[in-house]
């Protein structure tokens, strides 16, 4: 199973199921490398990397998947100021997305 098509819970949003959108390869590369760049400004880098993710997970409504990031809007209600979720997704995303990502990378080489 791919990661996009696994849904997943939060411990702080215990009747919440999520999933992350499919996000193409070019774009975690160039998210790699904006990492490498920003090394001089972490936090700048740590917001925009926390948006990237938030904004490419999704959370069910009934039957319709919204992003749990758009624009200046969060869902579920009141995540945006749950640390503890932000860093759960943000981690998983780190465990299921970006890392094999690259590790499939390294080993085509």
């Amino acid at each position: 199973m791919k990661y996009y098509e696994e849904e997943f819970e939060v411990n702080g949003y215990p009747k919440a199921v999520f999933r992350f959108k499919q996000v193409k390869g070019i774009q975690l590369f160039a998210l790699k490398l904006t990492q490498w760049e920003s090394s001089k400004n972490l936090y700048d880098f740590n917001v925009f990397y926390t948006d990237f993710v938030l904004s490419n997970t999704e959370v069910r409504l009934g039957e319709k998947w919204v992003s749990v990031k758009d624009k200046d809007s969060y869902l579920p209600t009141g995540i945006e100021e749950d640390g503890n979720s932000i860093m759960e997704i943000v981690a998983r995303f780190n465990t299921e997305v970006l890392n094999p990502f690259f590790l499939k990378s390294s080993e085509s080489h």
